[in-house]
Order: C-alpha cells, then structure tokens, then sequence
C-alpha cells in the first residue's frame, strides 16, 4: 500500500477552495464545507531504497523487515526478524568491502572462480567471509 497524504480543504459558499491551516481562526464556521481529502500515492511514493533493501534481504534468509527496526523495535533490535539470525544491514552508496569484493570478482571470474573476500583484524582472532548473495548455493 502507498503512503496516504490528508488534506483539509475550505470550500465557500462561490466555490473557492483554500488549504484549512489558520484560515478559519477569524471566520465563522457556517460559511464553509470542509472537507477531507486523503490521497494515496501507491507506486508513484514508494518505500525508501533502505526498507525495499531490508526486505529483499528479509525475503532472502527467509525472515521478515522488523518495523521500526533498531531501539525501538519491539521483537528484535535487528533489522530481520528470523530465528537463528541476527541481520543488520546496512545500505550505502559505496562500501570499501565491496569495491574489495569487485577486484577479486574480476580476478576470479578471469580463472573461472567463485570471489570470496576474506576480513582479518590484527590481534582479533577469526575472520569474516564475505561472499555474494548469487554466489552462497556454490560453496
């Protein structure tokens, strides 16, 4: 469903229509129709990239968007509902991991491999895996 604006509009007695806002404060009343307009855009005003993002990702892992995901979520603090998962994400125009994962993308597509980046902090023991979505069923 759409996001849905609502309109209180002043229709008097010769037809002129004006938005509410203060109009009324100095007027009386009887003089004007008032009506109420809701108007709902679906499609045209959709959700923010970040929210089509966390359900994508949601879809993915077979979990659901948390609404008001982070403090103020209600189930989970983290951005998917699922049992066994904790996901955050995080949507960003440009990650440095990511232009990483490019390189080797390139890399490995020239010798006909799977890319995986692999995160190491010193003096942290363990490592992340960073691996596409497309790629997760091949390893």
């Amino acid at each position: 469903m759409g996001r849905a604006f609502h309109f209180n509009i002043l229709v008097c007695g010769d037809g002129c229509v004006t938005e509410c806002a203060n109009f009324l404060s100095n007027r009386a009343l009887h003089h004007f129709i008032v009506l109420r307009l809701i108007i709902v855009y679906d499609g045209f005003m959709g959700d923010k990239a970040w929210k089509q993002r966390e359900r994508q990702v949601a879809a993915y892992f077979g979990g659901e968007r948390t609404p008001l995901s982070g403090g103020n979520g209600k189930i989970t603090r983290a951005d998917v509902i699922h049992d066994d998962l904790f996901i955050e994400c995080k949507l960003r125009k440009k990650h440095t991991a990511v232009t990483l994962w490019d390189d080797t993308k390139e890399l490995a597509d020239k010798e006909g491999k799977t890319p995986v980046v692999v995160l190491c902090e010193k003096n942290r023991k363990g490592f992340w895996i960073m691996v596409h979505s497309d790629d997760l069923a091949a390893l």
